[in-house]
């Protein structure tokens, strides 16, 4: 059986956090490495850390018509050595929204977005390693947005009404109605849930500067009427 949405907060009207599968530690069994990460490699076991949840910062109108909540969860980073030669990083997030009246939900579509930088040695080299994502539609990560996907998996991009419905451990792309079933046509909530991940050959002590930075649109025929930033990973990492 599905597990169902838990019910707004009380203090927000925000929902409350995330149950999914791969929205929790124990999702972390899962195998991350060949699914919706973008990254080069082999599947290689999946990092379990602490995990805490974020809301992204809104723009364009505050409360536009036909959405009602509309939110990124991120979970904490995790940057480890996998063996002697590999080291990796993985960033997971969540992202749900609502759709309401006066638009039918059909209307509506969720977007993502990404940009950022891996660099090695930010203070010697600076060794652009931005073609460790090379599964984006781009080939690599850029410092410009572009349209987010992974062109090795189907769905190659996320949140199109016209695709089915994905519900992976470590990957979710669907439309729900108030069932709780899947309906891509006409569900009138989103969720979607991602892993961003790469691994890369480091000696230990070497160090790497990381940053990914998203954000989600909703569409309104077409349109953007609301956008959320995020931001699962930032900072400088040694290797272990």
């Amino acid at each position: 059986m599905r597990e169902r949405r838990p019910p707004p907060t009380e203090a927000t009207g925000a929902p409350a956090r995330p149950r999914r599968r791969a929205a929790s530690a124990s999702a972390h069994a899962g195998p991350a490495w060949g699914g919706r990460g973008r990254g080069d490699g082999e599947r290689l076991p999946v990092f379990s850390g602490p995990k805490l949840n974020a809301e992204a910062e809104p723009e364009f109108d505050k409360h536009p018509d036909c959405l009602g909540p509309f939110a990124a969860y991120k979970s904490t980073p995790v940057f480890k050595r996998l063996d002697a030669t590999y080291c990796g990083f993985e960033a997971p997030f969540t992202v749900f929204a609502e759709f309401k009246p006066p638009c039918k939900c059909s209307q509506l579509e969720y977007r993502q977005f990404i940009r950022g930088h891996i660099t090695r040695d930010p203070d010697g080299d600076a060794e652009d390693r931005g073609d460790l994502l090379s599964k984006l539609p781009l080939g690599r990560l850029w410092q410009s947005y572009q349209e987010d996907g992974d062109t090795s998996d189907t769905p190659s991009k996320y949140g199109y009404r016209g695709n089915p419905a994905v519900e992976r451990d470590t990957l979710v792309d669907h439309y729900l109605n108030a069932k709780g079933d899947a309906d891509q046509a006409n569900g009138c909530k989103y969720e979607g849930v991602d892993t961003p991940w790469a691994r890369f050959a480091s000696k230990p002590g070497e160090l790497w500067d990381i940053t990914l930075e998203f954000h989600g649109d909703i569409l309104r025929d077409g349109r953007a009427i609301a956008r959320r930033f995020w931001t699962p990973i930032q900072g400088r990492f040694s290797a272990p």
